[in-house]
């Protein structure tokens, strides 16, 4: 299910953020709240299909390559950082007086291969934003009326949800 790998991905950049507070700045920086920003707006999404069938049923044909694409960019994104701390150590143990990494190396080992990552999920994210724009359009032309069921949903850059 999409809701645990959205899950799983918030908790991993929140513990990140508590953890390497010194590795967060810039292109980093960027990156982490745009994970962070997508991966909240899937798990709002999801929170509120899961309520009502049918509204559900307007997304399952994107919770698989959602999930997928959570997955991969936290995989990757795990994966970097351990090659960050892995260096780290054997510098360490090492006691290797010659070049060390600095903050800049470990930023590009983080940025190496999520930037792709990153373009699948926002792909998604506007692929969601579309299939629910255009449920609450259909809405909205049968009620005849204003509707307020698109006040259920929120729509991408709106974090007032």
């Amino acid at each position: 299910m999409a809701y645990a790998a959205v899950n799983s991905l918030i908790q991993t950049l929140e513990l990140f953020q508590r953890t390497y507070p010194a590795m967060i700045n810039g292109q980093v920086a960027e990156m982490v709240d745009s994970l962070h920003a997508n991966a909240e707006y899937f798990q709002r999404i999801l929170d509120n299909s899961s309520h009502q069938k049918h509204e559900y049923e307007k997304i399952k044909d994107l919770e698989g390559g959602m999930r997928a694409a959570v997955q991969r960019a936290e995989d990757l994104f795990e994966s970097n950082i351990v090659r960050i701390l892995r260096e780290r150590y054997n510098q360490q143990k090492e006691k290797n007086n010659g070049a060390k990494w600095t903050i800049q190396d470990e930023a590009r080992v983080l940025l190496r291969d999520l930037p792709q990552a990153i373009d699948n999920i926002d792909a998604i994210r506007k692929d969601l934003a579309r299939v629910i724009e255009s449920s609450t359009s259909t809405i909205n032309a049968n009620a005849h009326g204003p509707s307020t069921r698109q006040d259920q949903f929120v729509k991408p850059g709106d974090s007032s949800a």
